[in-house]
């Protein structure tokens, strides 16, 4: 009688406990609040087309390259040939007088880490690629005469002294009897402090832009920073061959945790600036922000991020 007495007080406490727990987690959601948010577009991007040359200059070392023989001159190569192409010179391609699709290589070697912007003058597709010319990213449509801005170049991520390969797939464009080409890129420094995981973020300082960039077959970079305040700003800006990709989580007493992904494409190039406003709605806390930066496939590229 007294072991049925003691097990039915057990059960009672226990479902006593249940209800009291049940009750504080209710209590606590409720007393919760969700951060006031929204994305705005910035200006147009300050990641410049830095060494983007205009159709104007490709088209003269196309027709400097159409008007000559393959033979003549260091900046002139034959369609289909391997060279190596200088940083800042526009070199031409003679495809000869008949219409000759093909790849045609050129060993880069950046002398910047951060990204590369490349160009060309006729219509076909641009292809980053490894020392051994094994694919690093996707064949991308590129022609300096495209009426879309963000088809006359394309930029990839890349490593500064390292060698690359740039697979050009064109025909080019007849003129002067001759099927011609001209190709350009340039090297800009993008590179700042990250940390490799969520534990080892670099830390953001408040109103300072910390560049940053991805390689086609590199990991994710992490940031983070808090801020004792009503509100923050956080500026997300990048330029990219295909899709940049950033998540944002913040957390904030009395506030349920926030998440946000924003990605960052190369339709949108120029035009990738975003503004995170996360507000606590007039309370004043402390807000711990983590950032995340990757690519989506072998995508790659450059960003900057600031807060304030």
């Amino acid at each position: 009688m007294m072991k049925r007495k003691v097990s039915m007080l057990l059960l009672a406490l226990a479902i006593a406990l249940s209800f009291s727990f049940a009750g504080a987690e209710s209590l606590f959601a409720a007393s919760a609040d969700s951060f006031g948010a929204g994305v705005t577009k910035a200006a147009p991007s300050d990641i410049t087309k830095a060494g983007t040359p205009g159709a104007g200059t490709l088209k003269d070392r196309a027709v400097r390259a159409g008007s000559a023989k393959i033979a003549a001159g260091a900046k002139n190569v034959g369609g289909g040939s391997t060279s190596f192409l200088p940083e800042n010179t526009a070199v031409g391609i003679n495809y000869g007088s008949g219409y000759n699709y093909c790849d045609t290589w050129f060993q880069i070697k950046p002398s910047h880490s951060g990204y590369i912007t490349v160009s060309q003058y006729s219509s076909g597709n641009i292809q980053l690629c490894s020392s051994r010319k094994g694919g690093l990213s996707d064949s991308v449509y590129v022609s300096a005469q495209s009426a879309t801005s963000y088809m006359k170049y394309v930029t990839f991520g890349v490593k500064a002294k390292t060698t690359y390969y740039l697979k050009v797939s064109s025909g080019g464009t007849y003129m002067n009897g001759i099927y011609a080409n001209s190709v350009q890129y340039k090297s800009t420094s993008f590179d700042g402090k990250y940390g490799k995981s969520k534990k080892k973020a670099a830390k953001l300082k408040k109103n300072k832009k910390r560049k940053g960039y991805i390689l086609s077959n590199g990991g994710s970079k992490y940031y983070k920073f808090s801020k004792k305040s009503k509100k923050v700003k956080i500026y997300i800006d990048g330029t990219t061959d295909e899709t940049l990709k950033v998540v944002v989580t913040a957390k904030a007493k009395g506030f349920f945790k926030y998440k946000r992904t924003i990605y960052m494409n190369r339709s949108t190039n120029g035009y990738n600036g975003n503004v995170l406003t996360l507000s606590t709605k007039g309370k004043k806390r402390t807000i711990s922000v983590n950032v995340k930066v990757s690519r989506l496939g072998n995508s790659s590229g450059a960003y900057q991020l600031r807060y304030k």
